[in-house]
């Protein structure tokens, strides 16, 4: 028998043990985000359409947490990050405009995890500027900067570019210090492997006027950058770190080590360090 069958029989057997319940809530947390991790790479190798059942299971399990009990939000949203289905982004998006924070982060980091082809340019960019830029509902300062992420790494437009350095480099105070830091830090990150948005920047700096020691001086302690580990013929590995600050407390980290050559890259490597009793909307 294929380790993919195997695998099959496993996840329907995990799944009827999470349908009967289980009285140890930390098994049973485990059995969930253990599933999701099963499906999710049983689709990769076999059958997207695989794990409907318990996809559904998730979602309605997770419209079943009240707003009192985020630690129910929390776990589920967790199992969707593991199972990474790109029917569940316009749940996980309705969930980060529309919950209080530390759900919200929860959902946003599920967002993250998702490939770059799961959003829609029309759709979902608009969605992130607007949650990057302050635009209706204040957020927390993760979920920006999550979000922050998701909107570089994809190819953003010179408008995009423009609005972000325009809100983050043109505004003073404490609102926008830690964020607008990490966004300069994330751009320069993101240029060194994208020629388009160096470009983008190098113009948009010059119309808007914007070199200047007032706009470009670092009012946060946040930071982000990359290295290259390894360089030859057949490919490069290399690391990014960041590093997300509330005042002068350490608020999320993260370490990726990336493999890539001319044509795919292999992400074998990520630690997160999340401090989840700091939310503060900065």
């Amino acid at each position: 028998m294929s380790p993919i069958i195997q695998a099959v029989f496993f996840s329907a057997d995990l799944f009827s043990r999470i349908k009967n319940g289980l009285k140890n809530e930390k098994v049973l947390e485990t059995l969930i985000l253990s599933t999701a991790a099963v499906v999710h790479t049983i689709r990769i190798q076999r059958d997207t359409g695989f794990g409907l059942e318990f996809e559904n299971h998730l979602l309605t399990s997770l419209d079943s947490c009240k707003p009192e009990t985020p630690e129910c939000s929390q776990l589920y949203l967790r199992s969707l990050k593991n199972l990474k289905s790109k029917s569940t982004v316009p749940k996980l998006f309705e969930i980060v405009e529309k919950s209080e924070s530390r759900v919200a982060v929860v959902a946003m980091k599920a967002l993250h995890a998702m490939p770059k082809s799961f959003f829609d340019p029309k759709t979902h960019r608009p969605i992130l500027v607007r949650l990057i830029n302050q635009l209706g509902k204040k957020h927390d300062s993760s979920t920006r900067t999550l979000a922050i992420d998701i909107l570089l790494r994809d190819a953003p437009t010179k408008e995009e570019v423009r609005g972000l350095l325009a809100l983050q480099l043109k505004s003073s105070g404490p609102l926008h210090a830690e964020v607008g830091t990490f966004l300069w830090n994330r751009l320069h990150e993101f240029m060194t492997t994208n020629p388009s948005l160096r470009t983008y920047v190098d113009e948009i700096m010059k119309e808007e006027g914007l070199r200047t020691y007032h706009h470009l001086s670092p009012r946060g302690l946040s930071t982000s950058f990359s290295r290259t580990f390894t360089s030859n013929p057949s490919g490069n590995t290399s690391f990014s770190n960041a590093i997300e600050m509330t005042g002068k407390i350490l608020k999320r980290s993260s370490f990726d080590v990336y493999l890539h050559s001319d044509d795919s890259f292999i992400h074998p490597l990520s630690v997160r360090n999340f401090t989840i009793s700091i939310m503060i909307r900065s």
